[in-house]
């Protein structure tokens, strides 16, 4: 039986990356101000670390994007 292809895995992901829309600048502010970053508390579990480490990790994605888009306007 052939193995499935996984198109959607980030890391076997070998086909070309699709363009994302224009990032607003007020979509950025307001999820930076709901999940702003901060140091890892003492009482919080490993999964609640690793949890608020992706959120803080897609918002800073979304930002590097939002200046690569805004650096590539002709």
């Amino acid at each position: 039986m052939p193995k499935k292809s996984n198109k959607h895995h980030l890391k076997d992901n070998t086909e070309e990356i699709l363009e994302l829309p224009h990032i607003d600048s007020d979509l950025t502010y307001a999820l930076d101000q709901r999940f702003p970053e901060q140091c890892a508390d003492l009482s919080w579990s490993d999964r609640d670390v690793w949890y608020k480490s992706g959120q803080r990790s897609v918002i800073k994605f979304l930002k590097q994007q939002q200046k690569e888009q805004e650096e590539n306007i002709i």
